[in-house]
């Protein structure tokens, strides 16, 4: 079995407990294990981390020619939606997620290593938005007061909160596109409607993250699709420019 422990993560431990007894095939197998864990610093010897993990794992023959932690990771997502998938189809349809958090490598004396390269990326990557903010005013007092006063800077509020994804940023793209005219909609989002709209509905663009399997266009299509990342940044220039608006 895989060197690789990915751990699951749920907020109902019993579904995990379950499946660490009813899911033990080479393929996807989960395992209950240690919730302490030891990261290493170059040139030392690991110490206990500070962190407990959930002490469930998710351990399959997939990850076995895979070298770094990041490589498991990517494939342990492409598992997981066919995983809680099966979930939902096997025990129930209201089930919670799961969820994916660390990797961590079984070393030779069964200490859970955690593999600090994926986390310090993770870290650095939010630690430079941070940066990037420091001296900007968030503005709560205003936002919380416009969404007091307008129904839908609410409703748009309330969905950017929710996970992100294709479903949600599309949600508060028809927000706005139903509050304000179409004119004044063009000023703000310079065409790129197209991309964003082509990108959230169409499998073909986003995979199956998209809000349809398939939307059919004309040979003179011309749209792009855009990256998740690009989504976010379209959405929240527009949620900007249209509470300055209000």
């Amino acid at each position: 079995m895989s060197q690789w422990y990915v751990e699951l993560v749920c907020e109902r431990q019993e579904l995990l407990a379950f499946l660490s007894t009813a899911l033990q095939e080479p393929v996807c197998t989960v395992k209950a294990g240690s919730t302490d864990c030891y990261y290493i610093n170059p040139g030392s010897q690991p110490a206990l981390a500070a962190r407990k993990t959930s002490g469930y794992f998710l351990l399959s023959s997939e990850f076995d020619s895979l070298i770094e932690d990041g490589q498991v990771r990517n494939r342990a997502m492409e598992m997981l939606p066919f995983l809680n998938a099966l979930v939902k189809l096997k025990i129930s349809a209201y089930a919670p997620p799961l969820e994916i958090d660390d990797v961590f490598r079984l070393d030779a004396e069964g200490r859970m290593i955690w593999e600090a390269a994926n986390v310090t990326w993770t870290y650095s990557s939010l630690e430079s938005k941070l940066q990037k903010a420091t001296g900007q005013p968030l503005n709560f007092t205003e936002i919380w007061h416009l969404s007091q006063k307008y129904p839908e800077v609410d409703e748009a509020l309330h969905q950017l909160a929710n996970e992100t994804n294709w479903f949600n940023l599309y949600k508060v793209y028809e927000i706005i596109e139903l509050d304000v005219d179409k004119k004044t909609l063009d000023t703000w989002i310079h065409g790129k409607n197209d991309d964003f709209t082509y990108s959230a509905n169409n499998a073909h663009a986003s995979q199956y993250a998209a809000r349809h399997s398939s939307v059919k266009y004309g040979p003179s299509h011309k749209r792009k699709s855009l990256a998740p990342s690009e989504a976010v940044e379209f959405i929240t220039s527009l949620f900007l420019q249209w509470l300055q608006a209000k």
